[in-house]
């Protein structure tokens, strides 16, 4: 790419290079996929590629004037190139900003070419997506912990416990599982405000955290424990010694009779707690079961007068990260997400249904609208631009119940005004829209994720039925959006994805590698 008549973007050796200098020697270049490259000329000059940033400010006379070239008459670049932006503005391939053109094609690319690899991979790699040719997999009955309470899947989500334990000495057990770095897992404090115990997780690690009047300590554990195992808390009391074990781990804290509440609030606090000396207190997300005072069970899953609870819900036996939708869920990012020229969102996800709405965007009278979804077994982007003409491309892998067994399957699909592109697992498959006027700038409207309510309108879906599975890792517009960003969430599990016991125990499902793409 040239820049001016000085400088110009050059290829060598998968090292990319300004006027002969190689920047970012250590990032090596994804071949046979796109590769994000952002130059900003400015005050501070960076040059960016797949998120390593180097400084460029030593390349005097870097300018942008009034056109570029892309390739070169004589040695020119081979491959594929999308999403020229200029200051921030999509630079589009059209009569009136092409002033010259050479031996290249608009629209769909060439595939690049088969990569070789033996018997035994291939079979491993694509038994996720090829195992079942005639009908999709069983989800299968995952059965509740009777002994576990899940916290975090709505706001104010706590257990009270009354109780006055601390005024003496004491032992308590609990378990807790989780997969969030962040939260409060327990909490009391002094009726002056001048007391307090907690427990909370701080980039995935335990800290333990006591004061007495003046005096306080905290100790931090050195093992993470948000690795979506059960890890055991014994708390003991004896005299002025406190000793605090997670597991294998212990850590002493030297202090004398606590004057605290006669109450504990477990996984997280109501609104109405205040403690001002305490800043930062997180919502617990997780489970926790088993919590033992002085050798008596309480039974923290009944409701009496000493254990009152707020929005917990129960949990699986086994689980891995990602969020559950159970049929009748969905969730809202925002109310009103517009849609700009560039629009992608990327998620893995894992079913045993052929049908499901996965993304939805539409105005009131159903277009413009844009939407993602499980149809007959495929994956199905479509797009109204306001014109009446509906846009879509299929993605299927080939066949109809591969993307139902059950298995993890990654899917990116990207919408611009000039193409609409599928990525499943690997395998992409594009459709080149027509080059007529669009409304799509006028789509400002609530962005649905797996699942519709009742009043939504439908846009350029062709079913209502509401994802059932499980999604994790989801991105858009190469934002990772954390379920905690969204505006509504209805009847979702997060980070209880049911699995069974390998599952669970692996953390993941494999991993597919996929070495052919189809365009």
């Amino acid at each position: 790419m040239k820049l001016n008549e000085n400088k110009n973007i050059t290829l060598e050796n998968y090292r990319l290079k300004v006027s002969g200098i190689d920047l970012l020697s250590s990032v090596e270049l994804t071949e046979n996929d796109y590769n994000v490259v952002h130059l900003t000329l400015g005050k501070h000059k960076t040059l960016t590629v797949n998120g390593h940033k180097e400084d460029v400010s030593l390349l005097d006379g870097i300018t942008i004037k009034d056109f570029v070239v892309i390739g070169d008459r004589l040695d020119g670049f081979v491959g594929g190139i999308r999403h020229i932006l200029i200051n921030n503005k999509l630079i589009s391939f059209n009569p009136t900003t092409v002033m010259d053109f050479s031996k290249f094609d608009i629209g769909r690319e060439q595939a690049p070419p088969i990569r070789e690899i033996n018997t035994k991979s291939l079979v491993s790699n694509f038994t996720n997506s090829m195992q079942n040719t005639e009908g999709c997999a069983d989800f299968g009955s995952y059965s509740a912990d009777p002994d576990a309470i899940k916290y975090g899947d709505q706001p104010k989500s706590f257990t009270k416990l009354r109780s006055t334990f601390w005024k003496r000495d004491y032992n308590v057990t609990l378990e807790f599982r989780t997969f969030q770095a962040e939260g409060t897992i327990l909490i009391s404090v002094g009726p002056k405000q001048d007391q307090y115990v907690f427990l909370e997780l701080r980039k995935g690690k335990p800290v333990f955290h006591v004061k007495r009047k003046k005096r306080k300590a905290m100790k931090q554990f050195e093992k993470k424990t948000n690795d979506g195992r059960w890890h055991v808390i014994v708390m003991e009391k004896v005299k002025k010694k406190l000793t605090v074990t997670i597991d294998k781990e212990s850590k002493i804290v030297k202090l004398a009779r606590h004057n605290l509440k006669d109450e504990v609030y477990f996984g997280g606090i109501p609104d109405d707690f205040s403690y001002n000396k305490i800043d930062g207190l997180n919502p617990y997300r997780g489970c926790l079961r088993n919590l033992v005072i002085n050798n008596e069970d309480q039974f923290l899953i009944n409701n009496n007068k000493d254990v009152v609870h707020s929005n917990i819900r129960q949990c699986f036996m086994n689980v891995e990260e990602g969020a559950y939708f159970s049929g009748d869920s969905y969730a809202v990012y925002k109310d009103d997400y517009h849609i700009n020229k560039v629009f992608e969102v990327s998620f893995e996800f894992r079913t045993a249904e052929q049908n499901g709405i996965l993304l939805s965007i539409s105005k009131a009278r159903s277009s413009p609208a844009i939407s993602v979804e499980m149809q007959n077994g495929a994956i199905v982007m479509a797009v109204d631009t306001g014109e009446g003409a509906i846009t879509n491309v299929t993605n299927n892998l080939d066949s109809d119940f591969a993307l139902c067994n059950n298995r993890w399957h990654n899917v990116t699909a990207m919408y611009t005004t000039w193409e609409l592109t599928i990525n499943v697992d690997g395998i992409r498959k594009s459709w080149v829209q027509q080059d007529v006027g669009t409304a799509m700038d006028e789509l400002e409207a609530p962005l649905y994720i797996a699942g519709l309510p009742d009043v939504a309108p439908g846009g350029t879906l062709k079913t209502r039925e509401n994802f059932k599975g499980c999604i994790r890792n989801l991105r858009i517009n190469n934002e990772r959006i954390d379920w905690t960003e969204m505006k509504h969430l209805n009847n979702i599990m997060l980070d209880s994805c049911p699995a069974d016991s390998s599952e669970s125990q692996n953390g993941n499902s494999e991993t597919r590698n996929f070495y052919t793409v189809i365009t």
